[in-house]
């Protein structure tokens, strides 16, 4: 289940759940290496957004790497197994 999502995140009560970052269809499956670079450089800039409208990934710290190490990090994900979420009871 490694990099497959569903571990349970608990904020401003609510449950968050991680992506999937396998190459399962339901993960990064139908996502190329410009989608999910250009996914990080959507939060380059802070935004204020209600406690709700939150996710459990710091999108602003990971904007700020290079194009090179977003790529290398979307090529690791590519040779994972496809694996389905799991979400985890809570």
């Amino acid at each position: 289940r490694e990099y497959s999502g569903g571990m349970a995140f608990f904020m401003h009560g609510q449950v968050l759940y991680p992506m999937n970052l396998t190459p399962h269809e339901e993960g990064l499956g139908s996502w190329s290496k410009q989608d999910f670079i250009d996914r990080f450089r959507a939060y380059a800039e802070p935004i204020e957004v209600p406690p709700e409208g939150n996710t459990v990934m710091n999108w602003l710290a990971f904007s700020k790497m290079t194009d090179e190490d977003l790529g290398a990090l979307y090529d690791f994900f590519m040779t994972l197994e496809p694996v389905e979420m799991q979400l985890e009871p809570y």
